[in-house]
């Protein structure tokens, strides 16, 4: 496969409201995915502003779960609208903006794994190997759904520190995260777990959007949110604003070198644009080429 095109460089971090302060490794991933989110909104916002626009009447969004945030936007009191993964539920009763905001980026999945079995995941070449292997994920997470569907054996935990336990004890094979995610993860935690590596030669792939949702009581601020990413689309300024954040995450993945496996995502509705490559990380901007069964190469 052709190697993967030169992106922007690495994300440098800036702007009056979007500033990274100094903080640990722990933290560095989530804070980029919060902080590509309010710039995103942001610009958004900036864009559309214009006399009678729609105005956000709630400032922001607070620190709820998300089965509380789904409650609080059915009421539309405390919180507006919010990015998150999609669910039938959310799509069904709220307003959803169908526009994967982070190009389906966290649907590419790498496998953390012990040091001593990369030799024998570097024979992993299709899905049918890859689902010999028992994988570990977190109970709660929408990855879980998506791994149990496709035939996976899933050893789930509350999160990240009890299944590094679990896979150091060898109570599965896998653990796969995001690739936005894994190498800030690894750096936190390799200290504490030294048996811990990012697999090399393999990924995982299912289409998992983050959208923004809108209370039902305010179509008028759906539109306008709409409106806005749609332009941000045209002009390419969504395009380098993703790459600003994420074109290191992209190089470092090395997908263009990975076998790419897919399975699907059972938590997708009908309505969600698959067939509109703009939207997506797509082959354009990783391969280049032809897959093999078993293995994706994203529309």
């Amino acid at each position: 496969m052709p190697k993967i095109k030169t992106f922007l460089s690495p994300v440098a971090m800036a702007g009056l409201l979007f500033l990274l302060v100094a903080a640990p490794t722990a933290t560095r991933g989530a804070e980029k995915n919060s902080n590509f989110i309010l710039e995103l909104t942001h610009q958004i916002f900036k864009r559309t502003e214009a006399p009678g626009a729609a105005k956000r009447r709630v400032a922001g969004e607070l620190p709820y779960s998300r089965n509380r945030k789904f409650l609080e936007l059915l009421s539309g009191e405390n919180i507006e609208f919010t990015a998150l993964p999609t669910k039938p539920e959310w799509e069904e009763k709220l307003i959803p903006i169908r526009i994967p905001i982070r190009k389906g980026l966290q649907g590419y999945r790498l496998f953390f794994i012990n040091r001593q079995d990369q030799n024998m995941l570097s024979k992993v070449s299709t899905l049918e190997d890859l689902k010999k292997l028992p994988t570990g994920s977190g109970a709660q997470w929408s990855t879980t759904t998506s791994l149990e569907a496709a035939g996976f054996t899933v050893m789930t935990a509350p999160g990240n520190d009890e299944l590094f336990k679990m896979l150091g004890l060898r109570r599965f094979i896998t653990f796969s995260r995001g690739i936005d995610e894994i190498y800030f993860e690894h750096a936190q935690w390799v200290t504490e777990y030294p048996f811990l590596a990012v697999e090399q030669e393999i990924a995982l792939f299912f289409p998992h959007p983050i959208y923004y949702f809108v209370t039902p009581k305010r179509p008028d601020l759906a539109e306008r949110i709409e409106r806005g990413l749609r332009g941000m689309i045209s002009d390419g300024s969504f395009d380098r604003l993703f790459l600003k954040y994420y074109s290191d995450a992209i190089a470092r993945a090395r997908l263009d070198k990975r076998t790419v496996i897919s399975i699907p995502n059972p938590l997708l509705g009908p309505q969600t644009p698959l067939d509109d490559p703009s939207l997506w990380l797509n082959s354009s901007h990783i391969f280049g080429a032809k897959a093999d069964e078993g293995t994706v190469l994203i529309r």
